[in-house]
């Protein structure tokens, strides 16, 4: 699905944790079309997964979706969990951690409400308070190909969850080179 108006893009940063890399991935999805807001949350999992060639990754942004939604179940597909799930069901943001990621959120709070800090967007901001944790052990199965491609898109289809025939996982382009992740 083409989006409308403003083109949005994905914010990627590693950073070194002493025992590996964690990779925080933040995004802002299209708010007036859920096909695409699914297209740019499968693009977010894959693409957070392939960054740091494991699962210690973390997306985070305004998914401008609800609980249970399509984009939000493509997160938890793919091992993502949600750390704000306590938080009220109206709420269109989001932290998800792998589950591989060795992270604990102690707190997750709604901040920029207008009490103990102003508000300053439409919707507030989240703040999640973490710990050193182990995270899950999780075997990631990555599809790799070199490849010249016409366009700017490749999608990886299959019969073993989380792919299926009907619609495609987008892969991560680094050149001519193309992966995607699963857990």
């Amino acid at each position: 699905h083409v989006q409308d108006g403003l083109r949005r893009v994905g914010v990627l940063g590693l950073w070194d944790a002493g025992d590996g890399s964690l990779a925080f991935l933040s995004v802002h999805l299209d708010h007036q079309h859920e096909a695409a807001r699914l297209g740019q949350a499968r693009q977010a999992a894959v693409e957070a997964l392939v960054s740091v060639a494991g699962a210690h990754s973390l997306v985070l942004g305004d998914f401008n979706d609800i609980p249970g939604s399509a984009p939000v179940q493509a997160m938890a597909t793919m091992g993502f969990e949600d750390l704000g799930a306590a938080l009220d069901e109206d709420r269109i943001d989001y932290i998800w951690a792998h589950r591989g990621a060795p992270l604990e959120a102690v707190d997750v709070e709604r901040i920029f409400t207008g009490d103990r800090w102003p508000e300053v967007s439409d919707h507030p901001g989240m703040l999640a308070h973490m710990h050193p944790a182990q995270g899950d052990t999780v075997e990631l199965t990555t599809v790799s190909t070199s490849c010249a491609v016409d366009g700017r898109y490749l999608a990886v289809r299959g019969d073993q969850a989380p792919l299926g025939w009907d619609l495609g996982w987008p892969a991560s382009r680094d050149g001519e080179r193309w992966s995607a992740a699963f857990s």
